[in-house]
């Protein structure tokens, strides 16, 4: 698949649609293949190429990039998109506040993070062990960083918070 999407992003890029909105489904698993490993950061890069403008958000499964200056994107999935495309070249000051914003969900936001299936994968069992810690179900946080670490999330970073 990221070989192909990664083509897919240029063709959007040589065709000249540079206010397309770009849905992208399945970003679970993403990005192994055969011949080298593609992160998600180099996805937005891409799409960054078609136009600089691009804002691009990730929520679950699902990576959406658009241009538009009326959309107005929740503080819990601008945190979300930020802790999903941590990299070591941003602060971790910035990545402990956007933890931050995450764990502190309220309401729709924090029963869509806490309904995100397992099989999505470690950064979702993690950012719902952050609403359990903040909710004082240390229990439940608990068993969901274990969960994580075993789904490949960084221990590292849950140790950062947890200790």
């Amino acid at each position: 698949m990221p070989d192909e999407l990664f083509q897919e992003i240029e063709a959007i890029k040589e065709a000249g649609f540079n206010n397309a909105v770009i849905l992208i489904d399945d970003i679970r698993g993403f990005c192994i293949t055969e011949r080298k490993i593609r992160s998600l950061n180099e996805l937005a890069e891409e799409i960054k190429k078609i136009h600089p403008e691009y804002t691009v958000l990730i929520y679950g499964d699902i990576m959406l990039a658009y241009i538009e200056k009326n959309v107005f994107p929740s503080k819990v999935l601008q945190a979300c998109t930020y802790s999903r495309l941590f990299s070591e070249e941003k602060t971790n000051t910035q990545l402990i506040e956007a933890e931050h914003v995450i764990s502190k969900a309220q309401k729709e936001e924090q029963q869509a993070l806490l309904n995100l299936p397992f099989e999505l994968g470690g950064f979702y069992q993690f950012w719902q062990g952050l609403i359990y810690a903040e909710n004082d179900e240390l229990s439940k946080a608990e068993l969901l960083f274990e969960k994580a670490i075993m789904n490949g999330f960084a221990e590292n970073r849950i140790h950062g918070i947890w200790s």
